[in-house]
């Protein structure tokens, strides 16, 4: 079952100057049951409001997004009330949610311990924790993710990496997320559509499954030399963040 489907879709935006840009141009792709689909783009590409568009925050100019159940939309810095504690945060969404369900997405996000913390100045990997939980506590099938692991340090982005994974295996939610990280993309995703710039049009799709069928052990790194093979025919400079 297709939870999103976009057919053919398009948008332009304006500049300052008054001139018309096609930000992106006739995507198309569905988003199935309890998969991780991400869009690997460069930096400026107009990845956000594709996504906006896909959760139907946004019209597109062309084409059209069907979405058989409302998905929950965490921004590239995932927000906060610095004025609530996290189990203020958490019900702020839901605010019916039994105790005992709300102690136990707490503990399912890591987050065991720290219902009465507030969250002011706390680091972008705590407050994801939170806007995790806060999805969660909607009870969604769909959470889409707009890059919002820029700002986490390295050593703790492999953990919130494998909270993703967790979440999709064990509370069976599929999600639609956009990077510039080659390595996030690929540790991530059972899927990845590649886009190029003004406009971003697709230029390739990688199941990573198939790619664990032929490589084994050694997907990982085909899939990150197919990835980089295609984007090189597109661009003349390193515009990615190969880091994890």
């Amino acid at each position: 079952m297709n939870l999103i489907e976009a057919k053919n879709i398009s948008k332009n935006f304006i500049t300052s100057f008054g001139l018309t840009v096609e930000l992106f141009e006739d995507i198309s792709f569905e988003l199935r049951e309890s998969e991780i689909l991400t869009f690997l783009a460069p930096r400026e590409s107009g990845k956000t409001t594709l996504l906006k568009i896909s959760s139907s925050f946004l019209k597109p100019d062309k084409g059209e997004v069907r979405i058989s159940t409302p998905p929950v939309y965490i921004p590239g810095e995932p927000n906060s009330f610095p004025w609530l504690n996290v189990k203020g945060n958490v019900l702020f969404a839901n605010s019916v949610v039994p105790q005992d369900e709300l102690n136990a997405t707490l503990e399912f996000v890591g987050l065991d311990g720290y219902g009465n913390h507030f969250p002011n100045n706390i680091s972008t990997g705590f407050r994801f924790r939170i806007s995790l939980a806060r999805a969660l506590v909607l009870r969604p099938k769909v959470i889409v993710l707009d890059e919002p692991f820029v700002s986490v340090r390295h050593d703790v982005k492999k953990e919130l990496f494998d909270l993703v994974l967790k979440t999709k295996e064990e509370k069976n939610i599929a999600f639609l997320i956009a990077t510039s990280n080659i390595t996030e993309a690929v540790y991530l995703s059972d899927r990845i559509i590649q886009l190029s710039k003004h406009p971003g049009k697709i230029i390739n799709e990688i199941n990573a499954a198939d790619f664990i069928k032929v490589h084994g052990k050694d997907s990982n790194g085909k899939i990150k030399s197919e990835i980089e093979s295609k984007f090189r025919e597109f661009f003349n400079e390193n515009i990615f963040d190969f880091s994890i």
